[in-house]
């Protein structure tokens, strides 16, 4: 379930959520008259998501009240104020809207404020924060004695199509190839991620590109060049390759830069996962910006690649994140 079907009044507490945990950049246009706090909200979408499978959202009935049964739920969102006490959302039985069961009371810190004595008074011991690592040093850090990096690139390239650089494809392919439909990709990059005509165009692209093995094997040997690069860039410096959380395998994985318009500049981050046998599955591409939310949810990114400051002029992006 998502979190906006879950619970209620999660948009009118964000920017108190904001404003009471350790200062950072919340959003990738910081400047902007209102603040949109993207990254906060994908971070507690998808932190909800982890702590729902792991079974730490916490419900308790106010024993004081047992009569009225007024009940309560609270998870730990994982942040921390500016005195690195932990940060809790305080929900409770919503009575004003029969088709959404919580309504959020607000960002609590354990024992301050009336809010976050209720806290306390309700929940002994308190909710625990999402596990990403379980212990295992491999989910950490990159191993780049590993061997082959093996990336599914059908679907890398082919399925995601229109997430690679235009600049990249016009490098690789005519533009009679880049021609679909009767409109060139310069006519259709403009438009915005989420409109159909897009979405048809880049569609009959990826098929065009499948039934082509010379356009498809001459886009595969330039990013398994790429590829390599990463890998590189991780064995030179461990920050290179990011944990992230992968919601759509539930898992902990590497982001690597994958750099294909020019080796100065990250337009891509490959999304690698650890495998039981020691080595690792490239299962996609993402979006720097959806890299990064992805990333946020384990730490804040300490990486010369991946940085919310680097992205504030990278442009809008589609929603979808898998």
């Amino acid at each position: 379930m998502r979190l906006i079907d879950w619970a209620t009044n999660l948009t009118d507490c964000i920017d108190r959520l904001a404003a009471r945990a350790m200062p950072e950049r919340w959003s990738f246009y910081p400047d902007a008259p209102v603040p949109d706090y993207s990254i906060l909200k994908s971070y507690l979408t998808n932190t909800f998501r982890r702590l729902t499978f792991e079974k730490k959202i916490r419900i308790a009935q106010d024993p004081d009240r047992s009569a009225s049964s007024e009940e309560y739920a609270a998870f730990n969102t994982g942040l921390v104020d500016r005195r690195y006490s932990y940060i809790y959302a305080l929900f409770k039985r919503n009575t004003r809207d029969p088709e959404i069961y919580w309504y959020l009371i607000d960002f609590v810190v354990p024992g301050e404020e009336t809010t976050g004595k209720t806290m306390v008074r309700l929940f002994n011991p308190l909710p625990e924060k999402a596990d990403y690592f379980h212990g295992q040093i491999r989910n950490i850090l990159f191993d780049t004695s590993a061997g082959d990096l093996i990336c599914d690139y059908p679907h890398i390239i082919s399925d995601r199509s229109d997430r690679l650089p235009v600049e990249f494809l016009k490098e690789n392919c005519s533009d009679d190839f880049l021609t679909v439909r009767g409109k060139h990709i310069d006519r259709i990059a403009p438009l915005p991620a989420n409109d159909t005509r897009k979405k048809a165009w880049f569609s009959a692209l990826s098929k065009n590109i499948l039934d082509n093995p010379r356009v498809f094997n001459r886009l595969k040997s330039r990013i398994e060049d790429a590829v390599a690069l990463a890998v590189q860039r991780a064995a030179w410096n461990y920050k290179a390759a990011v944990p992230m959380y992968y919601p759509p395998r539930n898992c902990v994985c590497f982001l690597l830069p994958l750099s294909l318009t020019s080796d100065d500049v990250v337009d891509l981050a490959l999304v690698a996962e650890p495998l039981s046998s020691g080595s690792y599955q490239g299962h996609t591409i993402l979006l720097p910006r959806h890299a990064y939310n992805n990333s946020r949810l384990i730490a804040n990114p300490e990486s010369d690649w991946l940085n919310a400051r680097f992205l504030s002029h990278a442009g809008d992006e589609d929603d979808e994140e898998e």
